[in-house]
């Protein structure tokens, strides 16, 4: 069974159209691989934000709890 000239046409055309869909592809899968490292910077990015707002929260609270402690001293001792 030979091809015949249709069919061999039919299997440039294809071909052809592989070589140029191939590239789009890859170029739009390296696209979303960078935005998808972009984003993931800024994840890691906004955690460590997080983690030092939280650090700076907890420091926060513990210096209230402590003025908290000397009014309440003060007011004792004025109390007296």
């Amino acid at each position: 069974m030979g091809t015949t000239s249709h069919g061999r046409a039919r299997n440039r055309a294809l071909v052809a159209c592989c070589a140029v869909i191939l590239p789009v592809a890859a170029q739009a899968q390296d696209a979303s691989a960078e935005r998808i490292d972009a984003i993931e910077r800024k994840i890691r990015g906004m955690q460590t934000e997080l983690q030092r707002l939280k650090s700076e929260l907890g420091a926060a609270k513990e210096q209230a709890r402590q003025s908290r402690g000397e009014a309440q001293r003060v007011q004792q001792e004025l109390q007296w």
